[in-house]
């Protein structure tokens, strides 16, 4: 009988230690059907998702996004318990599920001639290879058949992406069968092109340092018009969609609102969203009360410092913070915690301000300022997103920063804030018990951005780069992997909340590798700390760069 031998990004046991192995290194003639092709498909959309939300809290909790305890060493490395071991399972999610799986599909795909499979293929191969190195620096690509693979540069790599992102688009030119089943574009194709060319746009701004063409080429694409500029181009996973049986609703809807409430939200964002008056606030975070120890309440009254809820109240403001900085609680009911806030957890379960309904699909923020009830708001039926319209207009106000565009600037900031509100606004008819009548006019929504632009217009270069930063931040609530990759782009925004620990030590650059890994593979060293830089990040050393750590 026909036996084809496909390569595939299986890692036995030598990957994460186990003793667990894989007879299916070889495939069989009938393995290799459409049927497989379809199943394997299927799967692979499922685990996206997961992949993205393993990830983005990396880069949320690094740059203020989200709440991030610990320092950013003790936070993001080794020594963590395993279900928050934020390096290990991002790694296991990659080459343990997506790309094991993306490398049999394409295998079956490329006997069977399936075009369109063989693009929606590689556009998802080239994003996860590129977002590992986003996060690791140089991972495992070429030397997948060895025992002891080595480890490919991120340059390399990221080279080796945009060929299959050319590659797929090539393909969904070609004539071929539907998918069997699309979940992100329904079949769409045209779609998936403009997907596959911002993919490529999102590469060549990551490696402005070290490409001296790469703005030039971002700028072509953008000039082909042929990239996620509309809010229907959306690339997102959406919860009740029935393709995550086992998981039908968001992973954080799971934790805060199927169980009890589990997370911290970050103070900085709450701040900055309350202090802009923006109208996303109430879409983000939910209230469940109207106090906060050592803050003011929504009635004007001063709240009373607690110990046993927030210990941080009854404490000295740190001395390294600028004056401009928040501390500890946030006026009008906004609990959550400062970067790097190591308290333990007290009883304030019924206290502390919850994810609101956008993304995740929780609770909207009708100033109820009461404890919300299991299962309740939006049920869990929100988005993981991971590429909106918004998240291009704001790459496109950097290049034109860098260009010294500013009118271009000004416009395309304009867009990407609307764009961003225009998308989270419909999230409030997803909870049946929301209070729609303080859901922002189209007044409100025209009087910040307004105020933004005007701000931005008025502004001297430092502060240019501020507003766009702390807009693209507010914007990938949910997503924090490109605000992450701007920080370290960029080094702005350069005045949010400093880490509550003077000596904390460096930010994080990248990760760690998994130390099962590393013990594992004598080919694979270990880093010497997170200050380890990917390749396309080239900006100053710690204790340098970035200011805000």
């Amino acid at each position: 009988m026909k036996t084809t031998t496909i390569t595939m990004m299986l890692f036995l046991g030598f990957l994460l230690g186990s003793c667990e192995t894989t007879d299916n290194t070889i495939l069989e003639e009938e393995q290799l059907s459409i049927d497989n092709l379809e199943e394997l498909w299927t799967e692979i959309q499922a685990d996206l998702p997961r992949f993205v939300e393993l990830t983005e809290h990396i880069g949320s909790k690094a740059t203020r996004v989200e709440y991030m305890i610990f320092s950013y060493e003790r936070a993001f490395g080794n020594e963590r318990p395993p279900n928050i071991e934020f390096n290990k399972n991002a790694w296991e999610s990659a080459y343990n599920n997506l790309l094991p799986n993306l490398d049999i599909a394409k295998a079956i795909a490329t006997q069977n001639e399936e075009r369109k499979y063989l693009g929606v293929i590689n556009v998802l191969y080239s994003y996860v290879l590129m977002k590992m190195v986003d996060y690791y620096g140089d991972i495992i690509f070429t030397d997948l058949a060895s025992n002891r693979p080595t480890l490919d540069s991120g340059e390399f790599i990221y080279d080796e992406a945009i060929r299959m992102l050319n590659e797929a688009i090539e393909n969904f030119n070609e004539a071929g069968d539907d998918l069997a089943t699309d979940y992100y574009y329904n079949n769409d194709f045209n779609k998936w092109i403009k997907l596959a060319n911002t993919l490529k746009m999102e590469a060549h701004l990551n490696m402005r340092l070290v490409d001296p063409d790469a703005i030039s080429k971002f700028n072509s694409i953008v000039q082909s018009g042929q990239f996620i500029s509309e809010i229907n181009d959306a690339f997102e996973y959406r919860y009740g969609s029935g393709l995550i049986t086992a998981d039908p609703i968001h992973p954080n809807y799971d934790k805060n609102y199927a169980r009890h409430i589990s997370d911290y939200q970050s103070n900085w964002l709450m701040h900055k969203m309350m202090e802009l008056n923006d109208p996303r606030l109430r879409f983000y975070f939910y209230r469940q009360i109207n106090c906060t120890p050592g803050a003011t309440s929504t009635n004007g009254e001063f709240c009373e410092p607690r110990e046993d809820r927030m210990r941080c109240s009854i404490q000295n403001r740190p001395g390294h913070y600028m004056p401009y900085m928040t501390f500890c609680g946030l006026d009008n009911g906004y609990w959550g915690r400062d970067h790097g806030n190591e308290d333990g957890i007290p009883p304030d379960g019924f206290f502390r301000t919850a994810p609101g309904i956008y993304p995740i699909g929780g609770k909207f923020d009708g100033e109820e300022l009461t404890p919300f009830e299991l299962n309740t708001g939006g049920s869990g039926l929100g988005i993981t997103p991971i590429m909106l319209s918004s998240y291009v207009e704001f790459m496109r106000v950097e290049v034109a920063l860098l260009n010294n565009e500013l009118n271009t600037a000004k416009i395309l900031l304009e867009s990407g804030i609307r764009k961003s509100i225009d998308k989270v606004i419909p999230f409030a008819n997803l909870d049946p018990d929301a209070n729609l009548s303080v859901v922002p006019t189209t007044n409100d929504i025209d009087s910040f951005i307004s105020n933004r632009i005007n701000e931005f217009s008025n502004a001297n270069e430092t502060d240019r780069w501020n507003i766009l930063s702390e807009q693209l931040f507010i914007a990938h609530y949910g997503n924090g992997t490109a605000a992450y990759n701007a920080y370290r782009r960029t080094g702005f925004p350069n005045n949010i909340q400093f880490h509550v620990d003077p000596n904390v030590g460096p930010f994080i650059r990248s990760l760690y590798y998994p130390s099962e890994v590393v013990n594992a593979n004598p080919n694979i060293d270990q880093k010497p700390n997170v200050a380890v830089q990917v390749f396309w990040d080239t900006n100053p050393p710690f204790p340098n760069f970035p200011y805000s750590n």
